[in-house]
């Protein structure tokens, strides 16, 4: 495994950060995720109002800020410069949850999941945290029942 690393763009409109970031992904074979390639992979257009309401809804909740990098555990796995996954925690009050846990679809089923939740287990450790919430997808729910989560109701 190489060095797992996150590389986040930005700069003002017509800056050309679409363009680095394009390059930089063709480079090192990683996953960029924009709102308006999500509407084109889901066979729309960033013109659809409704589809677009759903991207922009769904991608709050993969939003990573830098602020969050710098003040809690977030991790990658990586192979060969592809992403494969990443993870990460917050503090809301008192409660500690796992905010990501994401697998790059081609590679679910692969073992990637476990290792992610086995280095989730470890960080929670290290910082003696007794437990952590999870706020799962209802698909992936089957995933943490099989590695000792224990349902605790709906939200």
């Amino acid at each position: 495994m190489s060095d797992a690393r996150l590389i986040l763009t930005w700069g003002l409109p017509g800056a050309g950060k679409t363009t680095f970031a394009r390059q930089l992904a063709a480079d090192r074979g990683a996953v960029r995720l924009t709102k308006d390639e999500w509407m084109w992979a889901l066979g729309s257009t960033p013109w659809d109002g409704p589809t677009q309401q759903k991207v922009e809804h769904e991608s709050l909740a993969l939003e990573v800020s830098a602020e969050y990098i710098r003040n809690w555990p977030v991790f990658v796995l990586e192979l060969d410069g592809q992403l494969l996954g990443f993870g990460g925690f917050l503090k809301v009050a008192t409660k500690v949850f796992l905010n990501d846990l994401f697998v790059d679809p081609p590679w679910i089923g692969t073992g990637v999941g476990a290792l992610l939740w086995n280095h989730a287990i470890d960080v929670a450790r290290e910082r003696s945290w007794a437990s952590f919430d999870i706020e799962s997808d209802p698909y992936a729910e089957g995933f943490y029942l099989k590695y000792g989560a224990v349902r605790i109701g709906d939200i």
